[in-house]
């Protein structure tokens, strides 16, 4: 912090004052003593404004040995941003900001470059802003591949494909080919639940006053001690909609019907409300003449689940474990899918529901086909052949891996007790409880240092009027800053204050859960920004004084006594009144 300061020529006042903002924080100070990725998080937008700050400190040295070394370090910097957390690109998006401010600069032909000057400007900070970064992260997830090479509790996220690249991988032992009139389980991917029915039927009214087919029921169940495989209840047997035989294989986007083993009906969805999604379709079992009758019905596309449109309608041979699947009603154009944040009443045992999905793209409609349960001792897929191990792309491994970090980084939307919005943070008014032992009376309490986090807000908003009144005043040829005050004003702070904003405001547009430790980075910056800002409310901007004379430079005097008082009070805050959180 007092680095970046002095390089964006700040005095030693102001570079120990946003220090102190900084080192006197209780939130910074819990935050860098135990093992989160925010701490690394801030010590990587840390050395990125260093690193950006004396790199702009050379601008008039274009090409030099040093201006050529920040800048590679401002890249290596951002890369370690983004490669700590997706919230990096916030900080990508400040530099990149500064970037397209002096490159416009430099594109002024007052500045007397020639357009071959101009682009190896813009080449330079383009391979090392952009480029270097991107390949340093890319090497990250090369070295994770490189080292992590066997299966482990986490294959479930990928798809079967990655899967069936890594070494002693449970698919591609035990996946088999699926064939007709094989008797299987159905699992859903996001809840781990089996497709189950029985001989109970849905009530023929609902406590709500809705009226159902009083059809068997379908449902789903939570299988934690593998009964499914015993439970005839939970088999269902694949029969074709051609004239296939027994052991011709089952592909993606053949159409199938579902034979229920326990009681011999067949899987049906139809127009009418599921019983806890009144915009979902029911699902249930049919027999004998109404299986016939309702024969369109019963029908279902196997759909292959992986991501891409060319995707979904690729023919491959379907495989318990490893394919993942759609299962698409013909007639009615739903999907199967099922949940488990509402449980059916006592009629239905307290089972998952199962119903029709309207939405047939929707991320959690996947299922797959767990295990073969008729399977003869004598078929040929009974017998072990050792695969090798499939060698996928490094590129493609990289990309499925950024989609499913993404994806479960925005499921992150569950209601939390700490939780908190973004208005609440930058005065600090709620923390979050990072541990605690009632019977030591011990905890450690996340929150802000309530001065510093209110000197922020209050100079920022001080900010705002005073660019306010000086384009209100310019307009009206009344300058009431000088020309160096107002070049302070505009670029070091504006720039600073744009950094805030950037690590701020995006938080807003989120839908994810959200905690006070999120605004660490925009008050890393706001800390910057207040230490720049008490200076400039300290210095000359171009008032007179009594005898028509300006007084000229900083005032020492009244910046010492702001920033002493200011330390005090931050010290003050941090040892008394927030001691009782810490232990």
């Amino acid at each position: 912090m007092f680095l970046t300061m002095k390089a964006l020529k700040f005095s030693v006042l102001a570079c120990v004052l946003s220090s102190a903002i900084v080192a006197f924080d209780n939130a910074q100070i819990i935050d860098s003593r135990l093992i989160l990725l925010d701490a690394t998080l801030i010590l990587s937008v840390a050395l990125t404004m260093l690193s950006y700050a004396k790199f702009s400190t050379y601008r008039r040295q274009p090409f030099s040995k040093w201006w050529w070394t920040w800048l590679l370090a401002t890249g290596v910097s951002l890369s370690c941003v983004i490669s700590t957390k997706y919230v990096g690109v916030f900080t990508y998006f400040t530099i990149g900001l500064g970037v397209l401010h002096e490159l416009w600069i430099l594109l002024d032909i007052k500045k007397g470059l020639t357009m071959e000057e101009f682009t190896q400007h813009f080449l330079a900070r383009f391979f090392t802003l952009i480029v270097f970064p991107f390949c340093i992260y890319l090497f990250w997830f090369y070295l994770h591949f490189a080292i992590l090479t066997r299966s482990g509790p986490g294959d479930a996220f990928m798809s079967a494909d990655f899967q069936e690249s890594l070494q002693e991988s449970p698919l591609a032992k035990e996946s088999k080919n699926v064939n007709y009139y094989d008797m299987i389980t159905i699992k859903h991917k996001d809840t781990e639940s089996y497709l189950h029915s029985h001989e109970f039927k849905y009530p023929l009214r609902y406590e709500s006053g809705r009226i159902s087919s009083n059809q068997q029921q379908v449902t789903c169940i939570v299988d934690k001690e593998g009964n499914a495989i015993a439970d005839a209840n939970s088999h269902w047997e694949i029969i074709p909609t051609t004239d296939a035989k027994k052991g011709d294989g089952v592909f993606t986007n053949d159409i199938v019907r579902f034979r229920h083993v326990g009681t011999g009906g067949y899987l049906l969805t139809h127009d009418v409300a599921s019983p806890l999604r009144a915009t979902n379709e029911e699902f249930i079992v049919v027999h004998d003449e109404a299986a016939q009758n309702r024969y369109n019905e019963t029908l279902f596309r196997l759909r292959l689940a992986e991501p891409g449109k060319s995707n979904q309608n690729k023919r491959v041979q379907v495989k318990t474990l490893g394919t993942v699947l759609r299962i698409l009603h013909m007639d009615t154009v739903v999907a199967m899918w099922t949940h488990n944040d509402e449980l059916l009443p006592e009629w239905g045992l307290g089972q998952q529901e199962v119903s029709g999905n309207k939405k047939v793209q929707d991320k959690d409609n996947i299922w797959t086909f767990e295990r073969i349960v008729n399977m003869d001792p004598t078929d040929v897929r009974q017998h072990y052949i050792p695969k090798t191990v499939k060698h996928i792309p490094f590129l493609k491994k990289w990309w499925e891996l950024q989609g499913l970090m993404f994806m479960h980084n925005n499921l992150l939307s569950s209601e939390h007790p700490f939780a908190s919005q973004p208005d609440a943070w930058p005065l600090s008014f709620s923390g979050v409880s990072f541990w605690n032992d009632n019977d030591l009376r011990q905890q450690i309490y996340f929150i802000g240092n309530v001065v510093g986090f209110w000197l922020e807000a209050g100079f920022l908003a001080i900010f705002v009027g005073f660019v306010l009144a000086d384009l209100v005043t310019t307009r009206r040829a009344v300058n009431i800053l000088n020309h160096q005050s107002r070049s302070r004003m505009y670029n070091t702070l504006g720039f600073l204050f744009v950094g805030w904003a950037a690590h701020y405001f995006p938080f807003y547009l989120m839908n994810r859960q959200k905690f006070l430790h999120h605004y660490l980075p925009a008050h890393l910056i706001a800390a910057l920004f207040t230490g720049g800002f008490v200076e400039f409310i300290c210095t000359n901007k171009g008032f007179t004084n009594s005898n028509g004379v300006p007084p000229l430079g900083l005032q020492k005097r009244k910046l010492l006594l702001s920033t002493a008082a200011i330390i005090v009070a931050l010290v003050w805050y941090l040892l008394v009144h927030e001691s009782h959180h810490l232990w």
